[in-house]
């Protein structure tokens, strides 16, 4: 091996070591999870999305499970459309009892103003389908928002929601004050 030929191999190798260092970083693994199997769990508390911004978004769920002294692993899938013929990134995430079986990807590297629909993916099961949004980079004339606010579950009737649901042209959905309210009767 001639001293030009090793020179190239200590670059080459230089520069491969610090893609693999930098991509790891950027990701924030620090173990990969493709090889821990599903758990076993249920979706009982749907899905949701958050704080988008032009390039990305939160994606958000909980797992329910009877093994709760024990990490669960679940998988995740973000698509560009409702079928998940075409995946743009998916991945495996860990979650346990401290963070109360709650999963939060922050999925990175998005298209503005893109719709994207995501779900969880358990041993035997998948949660329902969430649908998000980027947001725009260019200046916006006008968004469609949906505003809901504090819910009293034993009060009342939540047809808003499902209303506001079934709206497709929807740019945002904005929830002000508390989630939900529950009491026992009485």
């Amino acid at each position: 091996m001639t001293l030009s030929s090793r020179r190239n191999f200590l670059k080459t190798s230089a520069a491969s070591i610090f893609t693999v260092a930098v991509s790891s970083a950027i990701t924030g693994c620090a173990q990969t999870l493709t090889n821990k199997p599903l758990s076993a769990i249920e979706f009982k508390h749907g899905v949701a999305s958050g704080d988008p911004l032009s390039n990305a978004l939160i994606i958000w769920t909980r797992a329910t499970t009877s093994q709760s002294n024990f990490e669960v692993t679940v998988a995740w899938e973000l698509a560009s459309d409702s079928q998940f013929k075409n995946i743009i990134r998916s991945g495996r995430e860990q979650t346990d009892k401290s963070r109360d079986f709650t999963i939060k990807i922050d999925v990175q590297e998005l298209a503005p103003n893109t719709e994207y629909f995501y779900r969880f993916v358990g041993l035997n099961t998948q949660s329902p389908i969430g649908r998000a949004k980027t947001l725009p980079i260019n200046n916006v004339e006008q968004i469609k928002m949906a505003v809901v606010s504090c819910s009293n579950y034993p009060a009342g009737y939540f047809n808003a929601y499902t209303d506001a649901a079934k709206q497709k042209d929807l740019d945002v959905v904005l929830h002000l004050g508390d989630y939900i309210y529950e009491y026992p009767m009485g």
